[in-house]
C-alpha cells in the first residue's frame, strides 16, 4: 500500500483559482440521507478510510456510498428538508475543480490520512486549501458546471 501511496499525483498544493484549467462548479440539490454517528468510527467510503468523531454526519450519497462530514462542517453546509426520513440537501454553494487522469492523493479536512482518488475523480476545492475528491461517476449526477475558471490578470 505504501508504494501505491509513494506513486500518487500530491494534490495538495493545487490551487485551483489559479488554475485556467478548473471548472466553476456547483452541487445539484438532492436530497441525501443523514444519520449522525452515536460514537467514533472508520467509515469505509470509496477513497479510503475516514475517521469521524461521535456526532459527525454520516452522509449516504446518491450511489449508496456513505462518507463522513464534521458535525460543524455540516451543520454550515446542509439544510433538514425531512426531519421523519433524515432527509438533507447540501446548499448550493460555487466550488471550484478539475478532473484529474491519473491516480492521485489529498488531505481532507475530516482525516489524518490522505484520501485516494482514481484516474477520472474529480479534485473538489470546496474552499481555500478544503478539497474532497468525487467520483467520476458520482460528479455527473450530483454537480452542475457552472463556467470556466475564471483567473484574474495582474
Amino acid at each position: 500500500m505504501n508504494e501505491i501511496k509513494n506513486n500518487l499525483k500530491d494534490c495538495n498544493k493545487m490551487e485551483l483559482k489559479e488554475n485556467p484549467d478548473a471548472l466553476i462548479v456547483m452541487n445539484k440539490s438532492i436530497p441525501l440521507h443523514v444519520e449522525f454517528a452515536e460514537e467514533n468510527g472508520i467509515c469505509k467510503t470509496g477513497n479510503g478510510d475516514v475517521a469521524y468523531l461521535k456526532g459527525d454526519a454520516i452522509v449516504t450519497g446518491v450511489k449508496g456510498e456513505k462518507y463522513p462530514i464534521p458535525r460543524e462542517k455540516f451543520d454550515q453546509t446542509y439544510d433538514l428538508i425531512d426531519e421523519e426520513n433524515k432527509l438533507y440537501v447540501k446548499k448550493r454553494i460555487k466550488m471550484l475543480a478539475i478532473q484529474i487522469n491519473e491516480p492521485f492523493s489529498v488531505n481532507v479536512l475530516w482525516s489524518k490520512d490522505p484520501v485516494i482518488g482514481k484516474p477520472g475523480d474529480w479534485l473538489i476545492e470546496y474552499s481555500n486549501g478544503e478539497y474532497g475528491i468525487i467520483d467520476s461517476h458520482i460528479f455527473k449526477d450530483t454537480y452542475d458546471i457552472i463556467g470556466k475558471n475564471e483567473i484574474k490578470q495582474h
